[in-house]
């Protein structure tokens, strides 16, 4: 029986062995960090608060990618705006982030780079709360358009 439990084994393992490893993730996380922990005069104030920090985060986004030395860069913001859930309760939730765009002539491609900064911000009552994760992902690539063929 030992015989056959390790002859069995011997291809199973080889099988393992050849199966593909699953693919790495592309991205990184700094752990969250506290950036508001106030009390504001009023919960009205701790929302107008929040819709002020909306407007400037969205005067933040370029809605075209802007050239610039050896390639183009462009902050994209990802937002709902202010939520408001029952009488006391706000939040506001946004990705800011910031892609950057290569062209890479020796191998026909373009790298692509991308990193974020998440934030939420609370209004319980008066009571003003955020959270900041900064990230990013791992370069990627794709091949450079031809001229003249269309998309």
């Amino acid at each position: 029986m030992a015989f056959f439990k390790s002859t069995l084994s011997l291809p199973l393992t080889a099988a393992i062995l050849t199966l593909p490893a699953p693919q790495a993730r592309a991205s990184g996380q700094l752990p969250p960090t506290s950036i508001e922990d106030r009390k504001m005069t009023s919960f009205a104030a701790c929302r107008a608060f929040l819709k002020t920090l909306w407007r400037n985060d969205l005067h933040k986004t370029n809605p075209q990618p802007i050239p610039g030395k050896g390639g183009t860069s462009q902050t994209l913001i990802d937002t709902k705006g202010v939520t408001v859930a029952g009488r006391r309760h706000a939040e506001y939730e946004v990705e800011e982030g910031w892609q950057f765009r290569s062209p890479l002539p020796d191998t026909r491609q373009i790298r692509t780079s991308y990193s974020y900064d998440r934030r939420r911000y609370t209004c319980d009552g008066s009571h003003l709360t955020g959270v900041s994760t900064q990230g990013y992902a791992l370069e990627g690539y794709e091949p450079t358009p031809e001229e003249g063929r269309t998309q």
